[in-house]
């Protein structure tokens, strides 16, 4: 009976190290499947629970990314954009605002998520996020649950190989999103 348990035990420590191993390997996969990327544009449906309202609010718009580090979310009368360290807020016909995201870490965190997996840099990826993977490189889920979460509890990122399909934020107050990606153009 004793070496019945041992090697349960045994396996119970190999088994888990092989799928660690494997997970970062499929991790690499589908980075080195996204630096291969250097431009993007996709549509969105973007649905936000806010514990304030009864029923979500929805947005439709664009996201593009150009490698290495621009990102933009356009949709009804607003525009984001963010290059480098500096996001820059557009809405209606009012005059642009412009943050620099060193002094707003919370909101970095969340650009860095997207930018980091979209340039293929788990490095990037690592210095904000615990990252977890589940599936293969054709298709995959990466949680994300940030160093700091007084923003953000968790996102969750679906993917076939160098393609987003679907992003889910928790935030730290309770509030959630989740946003549909469509095909590339």
């Amino acid at each position: 009976m004793k070496a019945i348990w041992r090697s349960l035990l045994v396996l119970s420590v190999i088994f888990p190290a092989q799928a660690a191993r494997t997970d970062g390997a499929v991790l690499d996969v589908v980075m080195a499947g996204f630096r291969g990327v250097r431009h993007v544009e996709a549509s969105y449906v973007e649905r936000r629970y806010l514990a304030v309202l009864r029923a979500p609010l929805e947005t439709r718009g664009t996201l593009r990314f150009d490698a290495p580090d621009r990102l933009e979310k356009t949709s009804d009368g607003e525009r984001i954009v963010v290059v480098g360290d500096v996001m820059t807020i557009e809405h209606g016909g009012a005059a642009p605002v412009a943050l620099d995201l060193r002094e707003h870490p919370e909101i970095a965190a969340l650009v860095e998520s997207v930018r980091a997996l979209l340039a293929g840099d788990s490095v990037a990826l690592r210095r904000v996020f615990d990252v977890d993977l589940a599936g293969d490189a054709t298709r995959w889920q990466i949680v994300l649950r940030p160093h700091r979460d007084d923003l953000v509890r968790w996102m969750r990122v679906d993917g076939e190989a160098a393609r987003l399909t679907r992003i889910e934020t928790q935030e730290a107050g309770g509030d959630r999103s989740e946003m549909s990606i469509g095909a590339a153009r």
